[in-house]
């Protein structure tokens, strides 16, 4: 998940910089046709014009720009952390090292290894079991023990599907 976000950030970059390059050239281009096609004093009012435009766009743009940027820091990636275990990486956060590195060249056995895996494992069975309990039997199970249809509990922004 972490290398998807990257990825789309490095998207987003080479495509501000293809629309920025593109309003680039199509002021240049429009500079460029008045010049040939148009008297030296109109042509020069016109280029004037689209230059003080091309100079509003990119202030503009740099404004925008630096209002949504995003710090690496302040970014919201979504990654999994088990123990310090990047599992969508496979690399271990603390060491920075990759999953094939990880267990040649860190104190880490692989031993210890599978004693998070199965700590992260019960962590995750309890955490189910503690939402099967909030939410009841008959919400999880889809009915009741006589076949009726489990009633859906209204949550305040609307009425009971059934």
């Amino acid at each position: 998940m972490d290398r998807a976000v990257r990825e789309m950030a490095d998207e987003r970059r080479v495509t501000f910089g293809f629309f920025g390059f593109g309003l680039i050239c199509f002021h240049i281009t429009a500079i460029l046709f008045s010049v040939l096609n148009l008297k030296t004093a109109s042509a020069a009012v016109v280029s004037i014009i689209l230059g003080v435009f091309m100079l509003a766009f990119y202030t503009n743009t740099k404004r925008i720009y630096n209002r949504m940027k995003i710090d690496d820091g302040d970014m919201q990636t979504g990654q999994v952390v088990i123990g310090g275990y990047a599992v969508g990486e496979g690399s271990n956060i603390q060491s920075g090292l990759s999953n094939a590195d990880s267990l040649s060249k860190s104190e880490e056995t692989p031993e210890d290894m599978q004693k998070k895996v199965a700590a992260a494992y019960e962590l995750i069975q309890r955490m189910q079991a503690k939402q099967e309990s909030t939410l009841g039997t008959d919400e999880v199970a889809g009915g009741t023990d006589d076949g009726a249809p489990a009633k859906r509990k209204s949550f305040g922004w609307g009425r009971p599907s059934n």
